[in-house]
């Protein structure tokens, strides 16, 4: 028997998660040698019930889509997943989403295809986004039976590289060096179209600098971790 069978068995059979993988595998995922001039980039952001990427459940996405010449701001995402558990009362305090509307949201297998569907497999953007990209992962993979490997943009590694900054930083202190502020912090669209508007500041960085592709910034990504790395140790 083959090894894989007995995983294959448990991958979810609902309509949205057979649809998804359908869709799913007519993608593919951009060059790293693609000009940044001519890809989309999705703007993300996720509202979870803690902090631990490896334990801590989805509640809720936030999508943006941009490109060279700004967001798109009809072009959009956002969706609240249905919980079998609320979150903590704490963690209900950070992003206001009670327990009524955890209870009433989407189906988790739906919204996420919607998601999927909204972001493809575009490279990801967006403040501490590997840590959004972690809980994604494993709620996509749960959920439909996806794995789910954008390249992902963290803002927390790009800007101190690119302008020469101390690491460390969060996020509101970013939004007011450059006069920039989210509509409603810790609801995950405005942070997610807060995070495209720092994006696009980093990339005119960036030409500035000379990099031209996305394969250009993940290196500098790469850079910047393992620096920040270095220096915690």
């Amino acid at each position: 028997m083959s090894p894989l069978l007995p995983w294959l068995r448990r991958l979810p059979e609902s309509d949205a998660a057979v649809a998804a993988r359908r869709e799913w595998g007519g993608l593919t995922y951009p060059s790293r040698s693609a000009s940044l001039d001519t890809l989309r980039f999705v703007g993300v952001d996720t509202e979870t019930s803690g902090l631990d990427p490896k334990r801590d459940r989805l509640i809720s996405i936030g999508a943006c889509a941009i490109d060279a010449s700004g967001i798109r701001i009809g072009d959009t995402f956002s969706a609240l997943l249905r919980q079998e558990q609320p979150s903590t009362a704490e963690n209900v305090l950070i992003h206001g989403i009670g327990h009524g509307a955890q209870a009433a949201g989407e189906a988790p297998e739906e919204a996420l295809a919607g998601y999927l569907r909204f972001a493809r497999r575009d490279a990801l953007v967006g403040y501490h986004t590997l840590f959004d990209l972690r809980v994604l992962q494993r709620a996509v993979r749960s959920a439909l039976g996806i794995a789910y490997r954008p390249a992902c943009l963290d803002l927390g590694l790009l800007l101190p590289a690119l302008d020469a900054k101390e690491a460390g930083w969060e996020f509101d202190r970013w939004l007011a060096l450059y006069g920039l502020r989210a509509f409603a912090r810790h609801q995950a669209l405005a942070d997610a179209v807060a995070s495209g508007e720092l994006f696009l500041i980093a990339l005119q960085k960036a030409r500035a600098g000379g990099l031209r592709s996305l394969g250009d910034l993940v290196r500098v990504q790469k850079q910047q971790l393992h620096l920040t790395r270095l220096a915690r140790n």
